[in-house]
């Protein structure tokens, strides 16, 4: 990664912006996974007041891992789980809400649920946060306090939220253009393992774009990209091995 660190600037995505994204589980620890699958003593804990033990619970209904999916209980355990503090499970109800998933549709409700997920310092719910500022979902449009969830999230090592502000900064459509941070946003997304900013490096180096054409760093980087799951990158790569 030596090579991505020499260049300033970045190429202008050929990659759509990433908006609001469903809140993924942060399975971190084999603790965490034989809890996403055991819902018996996840309950026990969970009535010992162990949030994360509710969050699992609900997590479980929700995807019906060995018991019927029920969203129903699953709103319920997340409730229970976010008002004992687990940010997971905030923004997990933030989601419900914003996608009429159980509930009706509530805006102004997803806001809330993702500004506590947020303030519990889950990454995930400062995430979807910015895009409801961004948007004007639920808040006033706001771009300055956008661009400062997107930038918590990603210091939180949320990289879907340091793409987005690659993308952001990339071009003078939302933000003022500053290739500088567009670039350093990309890298930090693309080594905490987001594809679509390795493909947006690789695309820049591979067209020479605000930085000096370099087509073994394109390589590497459309390489990293399609193990990180992009199709279209796995073409690229596969194309300049032919050449």
């Amino acid at each position: 990664m030596n090579r991505m660190k020499s260049s300033l600037c970045v190429v202008v995505a050929c990659v759509s912006f990433a908006s609001a994204e469903t809140v993924a589980p942060n399975v971190d620890s084999e603790t965490d996974r034989k809890e996403m699958n055991d819902i018996e003593s996840s309950k026990i804990l969970c009535e010992k007041g162990d949030a994360e033990s509710c969050f699992a619970v609900g997590y479980i209904y929700a995807h019906g891992r060995g018991v019927p999916n029920d969203m129903g209980k699953a709103y319920d355990f997340y409730l229970k789980a976010c008002e004992m503090g687990s940010g997971r499970a905030c923004a997990n109800l933030g989601l419900m809400y914003s996608k009429g998933i159980y509930v009706t549709e509530n805006d102004k409700s997803a806001f809330e649920y993702y500004s506590k997920a947020c303030e519990l310092g889950y990454a995930g719910g400062c995430h979807n946060l910015a895009h409801l500022y961004l948007t004007g979902k639920g808040v006033r449009k706001n771009v300055r306090r956008a661009l400062e969830y997107y930038e918590r999230a990603c210091q939180g090592e949320y990289p879907l939220s340091c793409f987005n502000l690659g993308v952001l900064y990339g071009s003078d459509e939302v933000v003022e253009k500053d290739p500088r941070k567009s670039y350093s946003y990309y890298y930090r997304g693309c080594i905490m393992g987001n594809a679509r900013s390795c493909h947006n490096l690789a695309s820049m180096f591979y067209h020479g774009t605000y930085v000096r054409k370099d087509l073994e760093a394109a390589k590497f980087l459309f390489e990293k990209a399609c193990e990180f799951g992009d199709a279209g990158s796995c073409e690229a790569y596969e194309r300049m091995l032919e050449k």
